[in-house]
């Protein structure tokens, strides 16, 4: 999985070095990745994983659930927010993420208190080729966020 994070954090270095050449992988890397999984799995982070035939991990999902509120006055609905959905490079274009996508949202449908009707995630603005594919699983943009990576010289904005 570790593997699978540092992918995750060059991708977004390479998308992203002509706009902020001074942002290195490792911010990247500390921007977007979970650091200790275990400590996320205590939490209550649902990870799955797909492996390859030799054993090897091909990629992994990521997500964070949100009960509904407990307030007599409320009206929130239960959630899920997709954290991180990583496919490795040689195995992208074969269904991976789609599988891991359609395994999670049956994971939630069984476990979960509706959480599957509201399934969230975050893309980087510049990761085209994502979004495009968050849409065709159905996904549709409802807000932009502004958000900021830190270097030492300055912060750089990313819309997500």
């Amino acid at each position: 999985l570790v593997q699978c994070q540092d992918a995750f954090a060059g991708d977004h270095w390479k998308l992203y070095s002509r706009f902020y050449p001074t942002l290195s992988q490792s911010h990247w890397h500390k921007a977007l990745c979970c650091g200790d999984l275990s400590e996320y799995l205590r939490r209550g982070v649902i990870l799955l994983r797909a492996l390859s035939q030799d054993g090897k991990v091909a990629g992994y999902i990521s997500c964070s659930v949100f009960p509904s509120s407990t307030a007599e006055n409320s009206t929130e609905q239960a959630f899920a927010k997709i954290n991180h959905l990583i496919v490795m490079p040689e195995h992208r274009g074969c269904g991976v993420g789609r599988l891991l996508f359609e395994s999670l949202v049956a994971h939630l449908e069984a476990q979960t208190d509706r959480a599957d009707q509201d399934l969230r995630i975050v893309a980087v603005e510049q990761n085209i080729r994502a979004i495009e594919w968050y849409w065709r699983l159905g996904f549709r943009a409802v807000q932009l966020h502004l958000d900021h990576v830190g270097t030492n010289r300055k912060e750089c904005p990313v819309v997500h």
